[in-house]
């Protein structure tokens, strides 16, 4: 039950996504404000290298435990981003990997600074 219940989840996320604010956002401080994107921007741009936010957790398959680590990759990949002091993270991709005993999160993205 406790992985039908976790597919379930797998499956609203995925399918809501469109719906959502993930396909494109901005993370903002007061020193920068960094767009993410599925897709491209409409700007000219330098890459400056492909970054990733990951997390690997038990697979206890509970709703909250696996929001927390969602949001800790995003986080992941939101301070690889600024570490690099990238403008955006374009063509994002999040996948999810689901082991025997874990779970895997993997938010992936090129970096890039405006020109």
């Amino acid at each position: 039950m406790k992985k039908l219940i976790f597919i379930g989840l797998i499956n609203l996320m995925v399918f809501a996504a469109p719906f959502v604010s993930h396909s494109q956002g901005v993370y903002k401080t007061k020193e920068t404000s960094i767009t993410y994107t599925t897709l491209d921007v409409k700007q000219d741009y330098e890459v400056l290298q492909v970054i990733t936010g990951y997390v690997e957790t038990t697979s206890t398959l509970a709703k909250d435990s696996f929001l927390n680590a969602y949001s800790t990759a995003w986080a992941n990949l939101a301070a690889e981003a600024y570490k690099l002091k990238a403008d955006a993270v374009v063509g994002i991709h999040v996948e999810f990997i689901n082991g025997a005993d874990n779970l895997r999160i993997m938010i992936y993205g090129t970096a890039v600074k405006y020109k």
